[in-house]
């Protein structure tokens, strides 16, 4: 994986998961966050939780586009300070970009410059 990676030649980054839903983090495992840290391990690239979770959602996949878009908005908020440099976010699918998108919208208001998103 890593030498796929760097044949890329992806700009280092601070790896930041997508926070978990209070249901999977209920489930005791979240696919985005042992991405995060396996890309870490591998990269050698800084993980951070630079997102939390802020209010109860409804489930995305129950949502058209629009919906979705409209249910994500406001539901992260800024989390621990981390390492700086440029954030990629990490997720495990991405549909229509709502969530990838709010997080981005967080982490650019807290002033962290945004590199792209990776997904599985």
């Amino acid at each position: 994986m890593r030498a796929r990676i760097l044949k890329l030649e992806l700009p280092r980054g601070v790896l930041v998961p997508v926070p978990a839903s209070i249901e999977r983090r209920r489930r005791g495992w979240h696919l985005a966050e042992a991405l995060a840290g396996s890309l870490a391990d591998r990269l050698g690239w800084p993980r951070a939780d630079l997102l939390r979770r802020r209010l109860f959602r409804k489930k995305q996949a129950l949502l058209g586009a629009q919906e979705r878009r409209l249910n994500m908005r406001g539901a992260f908020k800024r989390g621990r300070r981390g390492p700086p440099g440029p954030a990629w976010l990490v997720d495990d699918v991405r549909t229509t970009g709502a969530t990838l998108s709010e997080g981005s919208r967080v982490l650019s208001e807290s002033g962290r410059r945004g590199r792209g998103s990776l997904l599985l």
